[in-house]
């Protein structure tokens, strides 16, 4: 192999383990089938790397995207904007029906089965997209 090669692959190796982006992981992600022009995006973020991660924004190839935790207040359930999230390391975070989610809003017509892309924005300028699969979701 070349010089220039291995300078090339030790570059490339440097920068993927100073980038981080392979530490936060999404899984099990899924969009509520809107009954309105609003839907809510489930998932669970994973931080399997060494340093906190801030969860700090959403979008959405579709829709306005916004973080956004359920809250009951005098007997009324809310829904309110989250500036920011901390993910420690080695911790999930559960976005979940009747907690944090992302919230779409003025969403088009969706059908069960199709899939939206979404990214999370973190504080260091990383960003994780994935696809959630519109779903029906039981709501607690």
């Amino acid at each position: 192999m070349s010089k220039i090669a291995v300078a090339v692959a030790a570059c490339a190796l440097f920068l993927g383990a100073c980038s981080g982006t392979a530490s936060l992981e999404v899984t099990d992600a899924r969009i509520s089938l809107p009954a309105g022009p609003n839907a809510a995006v489930y998932f669970e973020l994973v931080n399997n790397g060494d340093h906190e991660a801030e969860l700090v924004g959403a979008e959405s190839d579709i829709a306005i995207a916004e973080i956004h935790q359920t809250t009951m207040s005098g007997g009324m359930m809310q829904m309110t904007p989250v500036d920011q999230i901390t993910v420690a390391p080695g911790q999930t975070v559960e976005f979940a029906p009747g907690g944090l989610h992302v919230m779409l809003m003025d969403v088009p017509a969706l059908e069960l089965g199709q899939k939206v892309e979404v990214t999370l924005a973190f504080s260091d300028g990383q960003r994780v997209t994935f696809d959630a699969e519109v779903s029906p979701i039981e709501i607690p």
